[in-house]
C-alpha cells in the first residue's frame, strides 16, 4: 500500500515560532466552516471507481483513535525500504484525523506534514463507519489528484507518499510552516502590518494557482482561508518572487471535470463560502437546504489530459446542478472580502436548532442567494485616505485595505449570485492592479 511519490527535495531545518494570537474573540467564531464543514465524502462509485488506484482492505474490527498528545511516536510503512517518520507535534485535526508535524528518519533535517486517518471497525455504530468511510473517501481523493497534477503548480502542495498501516491511512505531504491564512485575519498585530503590496502577493498566487487546476479540469471545492496556507511568516521573511508565499491545500473534496459536461450535483464544501447554487434545490422557490450535504452522486466526465485546455460547454445546465469553476470563484470572492475587512459578506449561517433559528437560516440563504451583501461604512478618515490612496507617503494597512478600488471592483465581479455573469478566475487578470505578475 506505500506510494512513493516525489522526493523530498525541500526540507525545513528548524521549525517556525508560533506568532502569538490576538486576545480578543477571533473571528473564528464567524467561520464556522473551521469546525462544522457541510461536506461529507462519503461515495460509493467515487470508491469503486478508484479502488485500483489506493489499494486500502478493511481493517478487521479495528478502531485506533488517530494520536493526539503523545510526540515522539514512529510511523512504519510496510515497505521496510521506505523511512519512517517520527511524530513530533500536532499542528492540525479533524473528527478522524489528525496532523502531524514529523521528522523523516532517514533524511536529516527533512521535516513533513503526516495525515494520519483512523481506520474504523465494524464493531462501530453506523454514524461512525459512514463518517469514517467519508475521511476514507478524501483520503483517496486527495491522492488521487495530487498525483494527477504532477508536477505541481508551485503553490499547490507537494504530495510524498501515502500508504496504510493497521490502524490509520497515511498522508505524508510537504510541510508549509507559515501557519493558516485566517491566523493572519485573526491576529489584531499581524493583520495591522498586512498592507497593499503583501495583499497583493498572496492574492495574485492564489488566483495564479486557482486558474492553473481550472485549466487542467480540476475543481477544488472547499477554498476557505482555513485551506491556504504560507510558507513562512509573511511579516518578517518574505520570499523572492520566484517562491511562493501562499500554498492551496486540502484537495479532499478536488475532483476532474468534463470539459463539454462539467455539471456538478454533490454539494460539498463550506458553508461560509459557499455560491448560491449550492444553497438551494432547484425548483422549490428558493426552498434552502438544510445544510450543504451529499446530493446524489457526481456523474464523472471523460478522461482527461492534464494541461488541456477547457473547451466551449455543449451541454445545457440542468436543474440543481453546478460547475466547480464558478463557486470556486465565488469562494475567492468570500476570501479576498475577508481578508480586507476580517468579517463575511454574508456573516455566518444559523444553524437550524429549531424553529426559530430555521427562520433566521431561511433569511441568510435568500440573501446569499440573492447577492445581498455590502462593503462596511467608509470612515472619514476611510474616504481621505481612499482618495488619496497612491500617494507614495501613504499605504494602506489592514481594514484600511477595503478602500482600494480595484480590490471592491474584483469582489464585486466575484460575489455575483447569477454564476453565468460571475467572472471566471481566468478573466481576472484583465484588472490592472493584477498585472504586477503576468498570468500564467
Amino acid at each position: 500500500d506505500y506510494h512513493p511519490t516525489l522526493p523530498l527535495e525541500q526540507s525545513q531545518e528548524a521549525e517556525t515560532t508560533p506568532v502569538p494570537k490576538s486576545q480578543v474573540p477571533l473571528l473564528s467564531r464567524l467561520f464556522p466552516s473551521r469546525h462544522s464543514s457541510g461536506a461529507r465524502r462519503t461515495d460509493d462509485n467515487y470508491l469503486s471507481s478508484r479502488r485500483g488506484f489506493v489499494t486500502i482492505e478493511p481493517p478487521d474490527d479495528v478502531l485506533v483513535s488517530s494520536p493526539s498528545t503523545i510526540g515522539g511516536a514512529l510511523v512504519h510503512p510496510d515497505n521496510e525500504s521506505e523511512p519512517s517518520y517520527e511524530l513530533v507535534r500536532r499542528i492540525g485535526h479533524g473528527a478522524f484525523s489528525h496532523v502531524w508535524l514529523a521528522r523523516v528518519m532517514k533524511r536529516v533535517g527533512a521535516l513533513v506534514a503526516v495525515k494520519m486517518i483512523a481506520r474504523v471497525g465494524e464493531h462501530h455504530d453506523p454514524a461512525t463507519r459512514r463518517a469514517a468511510r467519508g475521511e476514507r473517501a478524501s483520503f483517496l481523493r486527495e491522492v488521487e489528484v495530487l498525483h494527477y497534477l504532477r508536477p505541481a503548480h508551485v503553490s499547490l502542495p507537494l504530495l510524498y507518499a501515502s500508504f496504510s498501516v493497521r490502524t490509520h491511512h497515511v498522508l505524508v505531504l510537504e510541510y508549509i510552516a507559515g501557519g493558516e491564512l485566517l491566523d493572519v485575519v485573526n491576529s489584531d498585530e499581524q493583520h495591522a502590518q498586512l498592507n497593499e503590496k503583501l495583499l497583493q502577493r498572496i492574492w495574485r498566487e492564489l488566483v495564479s494557482a486557482v486558474e492553473w487546476i481550472h485549466a487542467r479540469l480540476v475543481v477544488h471545492r472547499d477554498i476557505k482561508l482555513e485551506n491556504i496556507l504560507l510558507t513562512t511568516d509573511p511579516f518578517t521573511a518574505v520570499p523572492v518572487e520566484d517562491k511562493p508565499l501562499v500554498k492551496l491545500t486540502d484537495f479532499g473534496l478536488a475532483r476532474k471535470i468534463d470539459p463539454d459536461e462539467p455539471w456538478l450535483s454533490t454539494r460539498c464544501g463550506s458553508e461560509s463560502y459557499a455560491a448560491p447554487e449550492l444553497l438551494v434545490a432547484a425548483h422549490t422557490d428558493e426552498q434552502a437546504l438544510p445544510a450543504l450535504s451529499r446530493a446524489p452522486s457526481d456523474a464523472h466526465g471523460s478522461a482527461t489530459t492534464a494541461g488541456s485546455q477547457p473547451k466551449s460547454r455543449t451541454g445545457a445546465r440542468m436543474p440543481g446542478t453546478y460547475d466547480g469553476r464558478e463557486t470556486d470563484a465565488w469562494a475567492l470572492g468570500v476570501v479576498l472580502f475577508a481578508l480586507v475587512t476580517r468579517s463575511l459578506p454574508f456573516d455566518s449561517s444559523p444553524p437550524p436548532a429549531d424553529v426559530e433559528a430555521e427562520r433566521a437560516r431561511r433569511k441568510w440563504v435568500l440573501r446569499v442567494v440573492r447577492g445581498e451583501w455590502s462593503w462596511p461604512e467608509m470612515s472619514a478618515d476611510g474616504a481621505s485616505a481612499a482618495e488619496n490612496h497612491g500617494e507614495p507617503q501613504l499605504e494602506l494597512r489592514g481594514t484600511a485595505l477595503v478602500h482600494i478600488a480595484a480590490v471592491r471592483n474584483l469582489v464585486a465581479r466575484l460575489l455575483v449570485s447569477d454564476p453565468n455573469r460571475r467572472a471566471r478566475v481566468s478573466t481576472l487578470w484583465d484588472e490592472p492592479w493584477m498585472r504586477y505578475m503576468q498570468a500564467p
